[in-house]
C-alpha cells in the first residue's frame, strides 16, 4: 500500500469511528422519538379524518335543512299564493256584481257623448310610446282625440310621433318634467274629459268607453271613475302576482263608493286610470310642476273634497314595470310619497273632525293597520306618534 494510500485512510477512519460511535448512541433515542412522533402524527390524522367526517355529515345536514326551509317556504308562497286567487275571485265577483246592479238601477243617458282627450306625455320614450299610442288609437270610443306631448326627449321620440300624422296631435317642449308636460296638453285639449296615458303604459281597447259608460248613468253628478289596474312587464307579459296583491289592496269599487276618502287614503288612483272633467283645472288648477313623483296625489287631494272618486271593476288600465323608470329611485319615492301621504291624511282629519269626530279619532288606527299590513314600517310610526300627539291634545283640551 502506498504511502499516500495510507496517510489519506488515516484521516478518513477516525472520522468513520466517530460517526459511528454517534450513531450507536443517538440513533436508537432518535428512532425512538421518531416512533413517538409518528404516532401521535397517525393519531393526529385520523382525529383529523373523523373531524372531516364530521364537517361532510354536517354539510349535509345543513344541505337537508336548508332544501327543507325551501320546500316550506315554497309551499307556503303557494298556499299564500292559491290564497290570494281565491280571495281575488271572490272580490272581484262581489264588485262586479254589487257594479252592475247599480248600473242596472239607474237609466242610462245613452246620448252622452262627450269628446275624451287622451293626454300622453313623453320623455325619451322610444321604446314603448308606439305602443301606448296605438292601444289609444285602438279605443272602441271613438269621441276622442290625442295628444302627445314631447318633454323634450333627446331620443327618436320626435320622428315616432311624427310619424302618426294627422291621426294624433302632437306638441313639442323643452324639458320640464311630466307635470309640465300634462299641463301642456290640458292647455292644448278641445276636449269635455281629461285621460291620461304615459308613453310607457297601455290602455285595453274599451277602456274609456268603461269609464264613459258609467258617466253616462250619473250625468251631472261630482263623480271621476278610474279603472282597476293590472301591471305588466317590459315586454307586455302580466305580472301575476304584483296584480293580485294591486286588486287586493290598491283599489276596490264597494269601498269607494261607500267612503269617500277611502280610495286616496286605502287605495291607489293611478293617473293613467282616470277619467276627469276639464272644468276642474280651471277651479282647483293643474299639475304642480315642482312635484315629479307625487303630483298625482296632490291633484286628487284637491279634488276629492267634492268630487267622488269610483273605481270601476275592470282593469282596462296597464301599468309598466320596468328599469327605465324615474319611480324606480325607491328611496326618494317611499320619502316624497310618505311627506305627501301625511299630508294629505292631516287634510282629511281636519275635515273628518268637522264632519264626524268619532270616525276621525278612529282614522289613524285604521290607517296604522293598513300600513302595518303592507309592511310600510316607517308610516306605521309617523302615524304613531301623530295619533299619540291628537290624543294628548284632545287630553288636555278636555281638561
Amino acid at each position: 500500500m502506498s504511502t499516500l494510500l495510507r496517510n489519506a485512510l488515516r484521516k478518513i477512519t477516525p472520522l468513520r469511528k466517530t460517526v459511528g460511535f454517534f450513531r450507536k448512541i443517538t440513533y436508537p433515542k432518535y428512532r425512538k422519538l421518531y416512533d413517538g412522533l409518528s404516532e401521535e402524527l397517525g393519531v393526529a390524522k385520523a382525529e383529523n379524518a373523523a373531524l372531516q367526517n364530521e364537517v361532510v355529515q354536517l354539510r349535509r345536514s345543513v344541505e337537508l335543512l336548508e332544501k327543507n326551509v325551501s320546500d316550506f317556504a315554497a309551499n307556503q308562497y303557494r298556499v299564500s299564493l292559491s290564497f290570494k286567487r281565491n280571495l281575488d275571485m271572490f272580490n272581484l265577483a262581489t264588485n262586479r256584481l254589487l257594479y252592475d246592479k247599480e248600473l242596472d238601477s239607474i237609466p242610462a243617458d245613452e246620448s252622452f257623448n262627450p269628446k275624451v282627450s287622451v293626454i300622453v306625455p313623453v320623455f325619451n320614450g322610444q321604446k314603448y310610446v308606439k305602443t301606448a299610442i296605438e292601444s289609444a288609437l285602438a279605443q272602441t270610443y271613438k269621441n276622442i282625440e290625442i295628444i302627445a306631448v314631447n318633454d323634450g326627449s333627446t331620443d327618436n321620440t320626435d320622428q315616432i310621433l311624427r310619424a302618426y300624422g294627422e291621426r294624433i296631435t302632437y306638441l313639442k317642449k323643452e324639458n320640464g318634467g311630466v307635470s309640465s308636460a300634462l299641463n301642456a296638453g290640458i292647455a292644448a285639449m278641445t276636449g269635455d274629459y281629461f285621460a291620461w296615458l304615459s308613453h310607457d303604459d297601455m290602455i285595453e281597447s274599451d277602456h274609456i268607453e268603461r269609464l264613459v259608460q258609467y258617466l253616462r248613468h250619473h250625468k251631472g253628478e261630482k263623480v271621476i271613475p278610474f279603472a282597476a289596474f293590472k301591471f305588466i312587464d317590459e315586454n307586455g307579459e302580466l305580472l301575476t302576482e304584483a296584480t293580485l296583491n294591486a286588486r287586493l289592496n290598491m283599489f276596490d269599487y264597494k269601498t269607494s263608493v261607500t267612503d269617500k276618502y277611502a280610495p286616496l287614503l286605502f287605495g291607489e288612483i293611478n293617473g293613467g286610470s282616470v277619467l276627469i272633467p276639464k272644468e276642474t283645472f280651471k277651479k282647483y288648477g293643474m299639475f304642480d310642476e315642482n312635484r315629479r313623483i307625487t303630483q298625482e296625489r296632490d291633484m286628487w287631494s284637491r279634488l276629492i273634497g267634492e268630487y267622488r272618486f269610483v273605481c270601476i271593476p275592470y282593469d282596462t288600465a296597464m301599468i309598466r314595470i320596468h328599469g327605465e323608470q324615474v319611480s324606480n329611485n325607491r328611496e326618494a319615492v317611499a320619502e316624497e310619497s310618505g311627506e305627501k301621504n301625511l299630508e294629505i291624511i292631516e287634510e282629511i282629519y281636519g275635515e273628518l273632525n268637522k264632519e264626524n269626530p268619532q270616525k276621525a279619532r278612529e282614522l289613524y288606527q285604521y290607517l296604522i293597520l293598513h300600513y302595518y299590513c303592507n309592511s310600510v314600517d316607517s308610516m306605521c310610526e309617523k302615524l304613531k306618534q301623530k295619533s299619540a300627539e291628537i290624543k294628548r291634545g284632545n287630553k288636555e283640551q278636555d281638561e
